[in-house]
């Protein structure tokens, strides 16, 4: 067995743009584990990249603010296209407010019909990134 690392390193091919506006807040309270619960409600937003063009329909985020600074989030967005198409996009991360990035990182998944033109979506991996204060995530193929 060899001690060299033979996988290639990966890069970063900028894919999309998500902007979501959110509606309500509502917050569920401290939990007995620790942290404290909260969820997004997403009212509507826009995505457009890569030949695509969409609406947010609905989502949400969830957030987890735990005890020591760092807000675990689960995201999920359902997006309409211009074509009538549903993507559904599921994101998991962490949103921070110090340090060398302030914002939200996530790996993002999209689901897709298996006969919809967009399913190769649903065979790439992506990483999304948003600054704290913003509504934009920007969204980056995993090549």
């Amino acid at each position: 067995m060899s001690d060299e690392l033979t996988m290639p390193a990966p890069s970063l091919a900028s894919a999309f743009t998500l902007v979501c506006a959110s509606a309500t807040e509502l917050v569920v309270g401290s939990l007995a584990t620790g942290g404290e619960r909260r969820c997004r409600v997403i009212a509507a937003g826009d995505f457009n990249g890569r030949d695509i063009v969409g609406t947010v329909r609905t989502g949400s985020e969830v957030l987890l603010a735990r005890l020591d600074g760092v807000t675990v989030v689960e995201a999920n967005y359902l997006i309409e296209t211009a074509d009538q198409s549903l993507v559904r996009l599921i994101g998991t991360g962490y949103l921070t407010e110090t340090g060398p990035f302030a914002g939200t990182r996530m790996s993002v998944v999209f689901e897709v019909d298996e006969h919809n033109p967009l399913e190769w979506l649903s065979r790439r991996a992506f990483i999304a990134e948003r600054a704290l204060d913003s509504d934009t995530f920007d969204i980056c193929e995993i090549c």
